[in-house]
């Protein structure tokens, strides 16, 4: 139901970002399939755009893609600052959890515009509260 994509624009903060980014999907694919949440979208796609030499930060830090009908899905591209790598392990496992709740609303928020209901996104934000509770229990850098 929840996939990630990473483009990297500098491989430094790549290699900082991907296990925090990894040890979450891992958390989320263990505990959010896409039939469990109805019949009109089986994929939000969050794309990470990681600023750095060869690729800068997006205009916006949020965009949300159209809906792809055919393959039920919907992308949403999600800046991260060269400056992730700065931070506090807490502070970039708050950045993973938050991003991905906000990539989730804006995806409803789009379905909803579109009059697509058959999306149980009350059940999915609260699974992801699971997933978030389980990820901060976790030690990324272990």
């Amino acid at each position: 139901m929840i996939g990630y994509f990473v483009e990297a624009g500098d491989p430094e903060v790549s290699k900082i970002f991907q296990p925090y980014r990894s040890s979450f999907r891992n958390i989320v694919q263990r505990h959010i399939a896409p039939n469990n949440y109805g019949d009109d979208l089986q994929l939000i796609l969050i794309d990470y755009h990681l600023e750095g030499k060869f690729l800068p930060f997006p205009k916006q830090e949020y965009r949300v893609h159209s809906y792809r009908r055919n393959e039920r899905s919907i992308i949403v591209i999600v800046g991260v600052r060269r400056d992730f790598g700065g931070m506090s392990s807490t502070e970039n496992k708050k950045f993973i959890v938050d991003s991905t709740f906000r990539a989730v609303e804006l995806a409803r928020d789009k379905m909803r515009k579109l009059s697509y209901s058959k999306v149980d996104f009350v059940r999915l934000l609260s699974d992801l509260h699971v997933c978030a509770q389980e990820y901060f229990d976790f030690d990324v850098t272990g």
